[in-house]
């Protein structure tokens, strides 16, 4: 199969900037153990970019980090700090993206960045909607109580100590203590932060 299949195919189709192996098969009527190979060939020439599971980037119409966040892990949603610094909750670069997902946590790295993905209980697993089509991000008061939640609340005391540093440098003045006290108790954590984080709660409108 010749590398003009392939630039034809991605420069047809603007709209996948994401491509699996099971749409190749089936725009090219190819098996894709015979695609895999292809793709690999095209991968060493620098062509083509694999993200992980099957997915390949589309070169002339490269995804954006939120929507290959999406993609390596359903399902999913952006939160912690990645949400809080786009929300301007949390000053400092964050140089990883951190998801959360109700499956097994996982860590790939795709297109020179960290995808970080959190396991949170199904009951947990609210409080985000759709930013851009197919893009879902935790609201600003779920970001916050995921945070607290995964890598607080549940970590080990030397990384509570980097989280407690990180809430000291965050801006709450734009939370709405109705919605994340309601979140808090949906997550069985207002006890807790109204015994460790009592700031959180006056800092927020």
């Amino acid at each position: 199969m010749s590398t003009k299949t392939f630039i034809d195919l991605f420069q047809q189709h603007p709209e996948m900037t994401v491509f699996h192996l099971t749409d190749f098969s089936l725009l090219l009527n190819k098996h894709q153990e015979t695609l895999r190979v292809e793709l690999n060939r095209l991968k060493k020439s620098g062509l083509v970019t694999h993200l992980a599971n099957g997915y390949y980037a589309n070169p002339f119409h490269p995804p954006s980090l939120d929507y290959v966040a999406m993609v390596l892990k359903k399902p999913s949603y952006i939160s912690m700090e990645t949400a809080l610094n786009k929300f301007g909750i949390l000053p400092q670069t964050v140089y990883l993206y951190t998801m959360v997902t109700t499956q097994l946590p996982y860590q790939y790295k795709a297109m020179d960045t960290i995808f970080e993905y959190h396991q949170i209980q199904a009951n947990s697993f609210f409080g985000f909607r759709e930013t851009t089509p197919q893009v879902y991000m935790a609201e600003p008061e779920k970001a916050l109580l995921d945070l607290i939640y995964l890598k607080y609340y549940k970590q080990k005391k030397s990384n509570r100590y980097v989280t407690l540093s990180l809430l000291d440098n965050m801006d709450f003045s734009t939370l709405k203590q109705s919605k994340l006290i309601r979140y808090a108790k949906d997550m069985n954590l207002y006890s807790y932060i109204e015994k460790h984080s009592t700031a959180l709660l006056k800092d927020s409108i």
